[in-house]
């Protein structure tokens, strides 16, 4: 194991401009192949190298962030009073994460549910209502946040705030309901959508880094017992997978072959799997909420 570690380390601890570099080099062979014909092996070869390269561009830029931190707090911007409370007041930057996210989620609901509803395409309602929904659970805990004292964002350890936890938990299990249900609409229907032109390029771009950044944040706040941020973080987790499903839809729309079985149980397959992530992220959160009210009550 501690040789598999050191060989991954070894492969993903590189500078940003060597990462850059590796992705910008895998993008162009990707483009080359998907201009050109080529034998189906060349193909999955570059298809292959195209997400590592992604993988490695995303892991190196979230390795970077302090280093930008630090540059940012050599700028002049960090000392007028809104740089300062984006860069320096964790309460502060995450409620303004929140309220964006929130602000996506209803533009990204409302264009979902107008093309939607100009196709009579029932799975893309469906998506609609699930991302309104998505805003309601931020909505659910940007108000603690907003609340929280200036400075570092400490671990929460006020029941108010894991009740929050808990009950994120349980929208997000009710959630899942809508999820199985546009999977199920998805694969029966052969819901299909598409990224114009090279939009499809930066969408994977944005999920891959959306799904890392998700992920270590949600893990990063886990291990300091924060309910609210994990809460945010689990949400942006779902969001990121939702956003992953789409993606691979997208994708198939654009270079799948033509084959529906295949389609259908690549897409089942994913679809499934984002269903459990979600599914056992809700009970997590409503039982160790639950159990922590609990203990937090006899002390």
């Amino acid at each position: 194991m501690d040789r598999v570690k050191r060989a991954l380390r070894q492969v993903f601890d590189r500078p940003l401009w060597q990462a850059a570099l590796i992705a910008a080099l895998c993008f162009a062979l990707l483009v080359w192949v998907l201009s050109h014909p080529v034998p189906p092996i060349v193909g999955h070869i570059a298809y292959l190298l195209s997400v590592c390269g992604l993988v490695l561009l995303v892991t190196a830029v979230v390795r970077s962030v302090p280093a930008i931190k630090d540059w940012l707090n050599q700028s002049p911007l960090i000392h007028s009073s809104l740089g300062y409370l984006i860069i320096g007041d964790a309460s502060f930057r995450a409620w303004l994460g929140l309220c964006l996210s929130i602000a996506w989620n209803l533009i990204y609901a409302l264009a979902k549910l107008i093309v939607g509803a100009a196709i009579h395409s029932s799975w893309l309602i469906l998506m609609g209502v699930y991302y309104l929904m998505l805003a309601l659970l931020r909505l659910v805990i940007v108000r603690l946040v907003g609340n929280r004292p200036s400075g570092e964002t400490e671990p929460g350890e006020s029941i108010p705030e894991w009740r929050r936890y808990r009950l994120c938990g349980a929208l997000l299990l009710l959630m899942n309901q809508v999820l199985v249900v546009i999977v199920v609409q998805l694969v029966t229907q052969r819901g299909q959508f598409n990224y114009p032109g090279a939009l499809i390029y930066l969408m994977a771009a944005y999920t891959v880094w959306a799904v890392v950044n998700a992920t270590v944040k949600l893990a990063r706040y886990h291990r300091r017992e924060d309910p609210l941020m994990s809460a945010a973080k689990a949400i942006s987790l779902t969001a990121a997978l939702v956003s992953t499903l789409s993606l691979e839809t997208a994708m198939i729309s654009r270079f799948g072959s033509g084959n529906m079985l295949s389609q259908y149980l690549f897409t089942g397959a994913v679809g499934t799997a984002v269903c459990l992530v979600e599914l056992i992220m809700a009970i997590y959160m409503i039982r160790h909420g639950g159990k922590v009210i609990a203990r937090a009550r006899t002390e």
